[in-house]
């Protein structure tokens, strides 16, 4: 798979709300994501790889693909978290199926000894709470069966399991899909 550009107006704004330096202006955001880069090497996983889009039922993907989405306004300066938006429609035929997911890792629950148990997976890298995460069916959620330790943030992972359309919430955000039986690895 070659990195591609996608046109998703919140994607931009959950990036550009991380590691900046100093504040940015309040500003809009009608922009993209960049997926993980394609491998470099063969992958060893069994699983088909599923792509981001395909979570998305065909009517939003099709208004996505289009450039009809609503801006979204960036407010870096922000102490608290802003409101998750767009949709937590799934698709009801990737329920239940064996997948390999590209994306980048949002820990959410953490052991005493700091490994971790639980996480988001995202379609790209950026994850902060002041500006809004990607929408409910671009957000996956996961447990390890043993707690792990936590990924380089920025490093593209690959999540491999069994997909399923059962939703999950925290602070951070709402995820309209859940992974069980996962393997984490390095996208390589």
């Amino acid at each position: 798979m070659k990195p591609r550009l996608i046109a998703l107006p919140l994607a931009l704004a959950w990036v550009l709300g991380c590691g900046a330096d100093e504040p940015a202006p309040k500003a809009t955001a009608v922009v993209g994501f960049l997926a993980p880069p394609g491998p470099t090497s063969v992958s060893t996983d069994p699983f088909p790889e599923l792509d981001w889009l395909e979570l998305m039922p065909a009517p939003e993907r099709e208004a996505l693909l289009r450039g009809e989405w609503p801006e979204v306004e960036i407010d870096h300066d922000r102490e608290d978290p802003m409101a998750q938006t767009g949709s937590a429609e799934v698709v009801a035929a990737i329920d239940r199926r064996e997948v390999t997911l590209p994306g980048y890792v949002v820990p959410l629950e953490l052991t005493a000894n700091g490994k971790m148990r639980s996480f988001f997976l995202v379609p790209y890298y950026g994850a902060c709470i002041h500006v809004p995460p990607p929408p409910p069916n671009q957000i996956v959620y996961a447990e390890l069966s043993e707690p792990g330790t936590i990924p380089d943030l920025w490093e593209p992972m690959r999540l491999s399991g069994r997909l399923r359309t059962v939703s999950a919430r925290n602070d951070l955000a709402h995820a309209a899909y859940r992974m069980d039986e996962v393997q984490l690895a390095p996208w390589e």
